[in-house]
């Protein structure tokens, strides 16, 4: 029970921090290219719903004082702490637009309609408060960026011990397009590399395998058919080899044909013919 409340922490997690990352991208991207501010409300709603939430999962997977013997036991630790960090920078950064953003226009607005010149020292404080968030808005936002840059460089270490977590795996190797999004082709070769003698196609076919045997046939096809793709078959390293990969084939289009699902049925068809 403890390892699938675990599998489900870390698939949390990651899912939190790749999607985390992509959105935070698109606003660093556009701060970048127009100098714009994000909204103040559109940076609360990340804070809320991923970078806190991304907070509390780290601490639970990786938080703690303790170290031991497991040589990745410094980068989760680092990953909690560095997670920790990219959250009250944006913490910092909320305010910060909030300032700017919400509280500039009522106080110019109060100051244009101002009576009771005792009060003006108040706006001069206020002022500069506001212009000095002004001043940290785009050091909170490369702040972040690099955090979050490093978090995703620290579970590209992290994820190699995933080889032997089936469950994680499936996770992995079902959401490539996601992780095609944060990493690029070169470093996504690496993680899979460090798993597999075979790299993605192996990873790839470890989980059709597990796949199969737990009678999911669809996706399990769908492992297959990307394999396939990623490179010719004959290319497919002996670690797997065509033989058990037609093998799965048949085994799924024989399910597919007792359960009389004609679409499953044609795409193994047609698989087969493909391949020889």
């Amino acid at each position: 029970m403890k390892s699938n409340l675990s599998n489900f922490e870390r698939i949390h997690f990651l899912r939190l921090l790749f999607n985390g990352y992509l959105e935070f991208r698109e606003i660093y991207k556009k701060f970048q290219a127009e100098g714009a501010f994000p909204r103040a409300r559109i940076i609360e709603q990340l804070c809320q719903e991923v970078f806190d939430k991304l907070r509390t999962s780290a601490h639970k997977l990786y938080g703690g004082n303790r170290r031991n013997e497991n040589p990745s036991r410094d980068q989760e630790l680092l990953c909690d702490v560095v997670v920790g960090a990219c959250y009250h920078e944006i913490l910092q950064l909320q305010e910060n637009l909030f300032l700017v953003k919400l509280y500039r226009p009522r106080y110019e607005e109060l100051q244009s309609n101002l009576t009771d010149q005792t009060l003006e020292e108040f706006f001069r404080v206020g002022h500069s408060l506001i212009a000095e968030a002004e001043s940290q808005i785009p050091k909170n936002l490369n702040w972040i960026w690099q955090l979050l840059q490093e978090i995703v460089r620290l579970q590209k270490i992290l994820l190699v011990a995933c080889r032997d977590n089936r469950v994680l795996l499936r996770f992995l190797t079902q959401n490539l397009p996601l992780l095609m999004k944060v990493y690029d082709r070169e470093d996504l070769d690496e993680i899979f590399n460090q798993m597999f003698p075979g790299g993605v196609n192996e990873a790839l076919w470890h989980s059709a395998e597990d796949m199969i045997r737990s009678a999911h046939y669809r996706p399990a096809l769908d492992h297959l058919s990307q394999l396939l793709s990623y490179e010719k078959p004959e290319d497919t390293p002996n670690v797997i080899g065509l033989d058990r990969i037609h093998n799965a084939l048949h085994e799924i289009l024989g399910n597919a044909r007792m359960n009389r699902d004609n679409d499953l049925v044609n795409r193994c068809e047609m698989l087969i013919v493909q391949t020889g």
